[in-house]
């Protein structure tokens, strides 16, 4: 998201429909999620620092984590959210996740999606990962971000990409690729509710050729991809087990089907 940029605008499947559903969970970034929402920004940020800092081994050396230059520029905070941190103006942007796998991949003549690339940043984010440090994150979070980082956007989102390029879309192949990304939104970015883990998953089980939570976490949606003969009938079972599982979401949760994906919001009125 540094910056945001358009991957690819794909054909939806004709054989395959899209399900939605509005989880009833709120997203309240501003309240008592907050500090968890802000760090999952921050630890993207200690983590390429980490991985830039003058003094560590291995590659991506050529990226300056302490933004060189005098002047003016942008303010820079490290720490957790909630943490007092240290600013500091800086005359370019940090370094992001992207830039650090790029520098890497180009110094190891190596493609992005490599696992030797993913192995040689994490090796330079290990001196700063080992908890109580100036970052203030416990040990293991730095490379817990980078590697869900390196998965969904190198590895991950490219191969789904192509499977659905395909004129005959490989339902196997993308079901493992989405289940893998779901699984690590779970246990390594770490920004779902017990609600957004149990719909895919129940989506699966009812025969769904994929599902994941999408948006910016703590609340919100879940997508699936059935195929478009047995749409009603899943979308129906869906609602019914949500219901019963989570009684106390109905007055807001919603369950739809979209025949055709529209395109993005352009704007908000």
């Amino acid at each position: 998201f540094c910056p945001t940029a358009l991957e690819a605008t794909l054909p939806s499947p004709p054989s395959l429909t899209w399900l939605i559903a509005v989880s009833g969970a709120t997203a309240r970034k501003g309240a008592e999620r907050l500090a968890e929402y802000n760090n999952a920004a921050l630890l993207a940020r200690a983590a390429a620092a980490a991985a830039t800092a003058p003094g560590t081994e291995g590659v991506a050396s050529g990226l300056d984590a302490r933004c060189p230059g005098a002047g003016g520029g942008c303010l820079r905070a490290g720490g957790p959210a909630g943490s007092a941190g240290v600013k500091r103006r800086c005359s370019q942007p940090p370094p992001t996740l992207a830039s650090v796998t790029a520098a890497a991949a180009a110094e190891l003549g190596l493609p992005r999606s490599d696992q030797g690339v993913r192995r040689a940043v994490l090796a330079r984010i290990a001196s700063a990962d080992r908890g109580g440090g100036p970052s203030g994150f416990p040990a293991g979070a730095l490379a817990r971000r980078y590697e869900q980082f390196h998965a969904e956007s190198e590895v991950l989102i490219p191969a789904v990409r192509g499977a659905l390029s395909q004129r005959e879309v490989p339902l196997p192949t993308l079901a493992s690729l989405v289940d893998r990304s779901q699984a690590l939104t779970a246990s390594h970015l770490r920004n779902t509710l017990e609600e957004t883990e149990w719909l895919p998953a129940a989506a699966r089980r009812l025969g769904a050729v994929a599902a994941s939570a999408f948006g910016a976490g703590f609340g919100g949606s879940v997508w699936a991809l059935v195929e478009a003969g047995r749409a009603r009938e899943i979308l129906a079972e869906w609602s019914r087990a949500y219901a019963e599982e989570y009684p106390h979401r109905q007055a807001h949760a919603r369950f739809f089907a979209m025949e055709s994906p529209p395109p993005g919001a352009c704007s908000v009125v």
